[in-house]
């Protein structure tokens, strides 16, 4: 079997795991660690992702962050060499000499490719538990271990995107849900986003399109990875499972007219509320509102959800959302307390008092003209003053005529 698809990290990150591969072997590691100041002081020496992201403890905002991380938590297993394949914890002849074979680190000696420093854990218990420590803390311990599972969850941890002492997604969704942390069930390729957990079977998953809820890790699964990116065509995924460990490559590439692994007969996905969130979220600050997408605050006019609908809204320069009166290209509108841009019938206070306004659908204000408008089910013309204010009593009007009629007024 051939996984043409997998691919090596991103090439900065890809350059540094090539020239530190080999910088200790399981004999050597506890001593040279020791020498360089410890297994944080090491992984600040690499330089890329992994000087960033060593201390990092905050929430990634972003989808390129999400990539980093992946890249940082994967590549530290590749420098530190797996004692997993596939959760199996080198009980079969076959996994074990697989594991040597591809994943080209210095901890898998030609003659004795045993689990490092006599570390071995099954995978129900370390793999899964809601105590898994973080790749930091194993790697500071002597050992670095993961499946499949693992890889997704340190991750999320590392991303800060849920609690360290939570549960592998896939494994306990029903904790996710108890929690507070919803997720929504993905079953389109085209679907699919950053930060989506991919749950793979062997056959086809029973009833799949009436699937609502996850039990605790289905008996029909058997893999999971997580999305890092998504293509026009494409997913790829980062994956610590039995290929990862056999191959020695992190990323794998699926096109939405495949199955997102060849030797995988059906798949799910869940969106966990947390990386939904990274689509784009709405960010309080001291009573100032901004929207953060891919860990930028937009600015300038933007058409946004939020919990009444769709609408427009304004930011300024430093990404601060505006409301009351705004002046743009001569164009004057009107934003309410929430934010989102007026449109209709307005009556609103200015520097002269209290006036009705009329702003058109794209928001612009109606000034210094006479126009047939409709307001309580009548259609009649009403003047506006060079304020944009409703003009009432008596008053001389130049009206201008076309062919077609009426066209426009003013005081």
């Amino acid at each position: 079997m051939s996984f043409p698809d997998f691919m090596k990290h991103k090439e900065a990150t890809q350059k540094i795991i090539d020239k530190h591969a080999y910088d200790f072997t399981y004999n050597t590691a506890k001593e040279y660690l020791s020498k360089v100041g410890g297994v944080k002081a090491y992984i600040r020496s690499l330089g890329g992702v992994f000087t960033k992201y060593v201390d990092f403890k905050g929430k990634i905002t972003s989808y390129d962050q999400l990539n980093e991380i992946g890249d940082y938590v994967t590549g530290l297993y590749d420098i530190w060499g797996t004692d997993y394949s596939n959760g199996c914890s080198y009980t079969f002849e076959e996994n074990r000499y697989k594991a040597y074979d591809g994943a080209k680190s210095a901890f898998y000696p030609a003659h004795e490719p045993k689990a490092r420093f006599g570390v071995n854990y099954s995978t129900n218990g370390f793999a899964n538990g809601d105590w898994l420590p973080t790749i930091e803390e194993q790697l500071e311990k002597g050992y670095a271990v993961t499946n499949c599972s693992q890889g997704v969850v340190q991750i999320l941890k590392k991303a800060g995107l849920v609690p360290g002492s939570f549960p592998d997604p896939a494994y306990n969704p029903a904790f996710y849900k108890s929690h507070g942390y919803g997720y929504k069930l993905i079953k389109s390729m085209k679907e699919l986003r950053p930060g989506d957990v991919l749950l793979l079977a062997h056959g086809s998953i029973p009833n799949r399109s009436k699937i609502t809820e996850l039990s605790n890790w289905e008996p029909w699964l058997f893999h999971t990875t997580i999305v890092g990116e998504v293509g026009k065509d494409y997913i790829i995924t980062y994956d610590t499972g039995h290929a990862y460990t056999y191959y020695g490559e992190p990323r794998n590439k699926r096109y939405f007219n495949q199955s997102p692994y060849e030797w995988c007969d059906d798949w799910i996905g869940m969106r966990l509320d947390v990386c939904a969130a990274l689509a784009g979220q709405w960010v309080e600050n001291n009573g100032k509102w901004s929207y953060v997408k891919n860990g930028e605050k937009l600015k300038g006019w933007q058409k946004l959800a939020w919990s009444h609908g769709t609408d427009w809204f304004y930011f300024d320069k430093n990404g601060i959302m505006v409301t009351g009166w705004l002046e743009d290209k001569g164009k004057w509108y009107f934003l309410a307390s929430s934010g989102a841009m007026v449109t209709g019938w307005k009556k609103i206070r200015y520097s002269k008092g209290r006036a009705w306004f009329y702003f058109e659908s794209n928001g612009a204000m109606i000034c210094n003209a006479l126009r047939q408008l409709k307001y309580g089910g009548e259609w009649n013309y009403y003047l506006f003053d060079k304020d944009g204010a409703m003009v009432t009593g008596k008053h001389k009007v130049v009206c201008t005529f076309s062919e077609s009629g009426l066209q426009g007024g003013h005081l």
